[in-house]
């Protein structure tokens, strides 16, 4: 149906606009790997994120690409040294950042923009809250 083609459409789209956003971190790290290292990358991150985690992700997400980039490093012939093992650690909690901050920000916006109260809630007021 037109639905099962826009969300395979749009989950696509998704997929290359997160391994372009990769792309340019690993120029910064001057990582020289395949073409296909953001989406494997993302592939082993996603992977991840389908097991119990902590919220945001925290931990796997770096687990994750630590584990891709060490397979991706050994494929193209290289060997982890220290040096390169800081930079794919440092990597990793780079890639956590840019995945989880744009939500968090988000999700903050919105909360403010919709006026919602923490400290405010309590048993009672959710009691009578209408439903919608």
């Amino acid at each position: 149906s037109k639905q099962i083609v826009y969300v395979t459409v749009f989950s696509l789209l998704m997929w290359l606009v997160i391994s372009a956003i990769i792309i340019p971190i690993m120029w910064m790290f001057d990582f020289h790997l395949p073409i296909y290292a953001p989406l494997a990358i993302l592939a082993c991150i996603a992977l991840g994120l389908s097991l119990p985690s902590a919220p945001g992700g925290i931990g796997i997400i770096s687990f994750a690409t630590i584990f891709s980039m060490k397979i991706l490093f050994v494929e193209i012939g290289y060997t982890l040294s220290d040096d390169l093992y800081a930079k794919i650690v440092a990597f990793s909690l780079l890639i956590n950042v840019v995945l989880v901050l744009p939500e968090i920000v988000l999700g903050m916006f919105f909360v403010f923009k919709d006026g919602v109260k923490f400290f405010g809630l309590n048993k009672g007021s959710l009691e009578k809250a209408p439903l919608t």
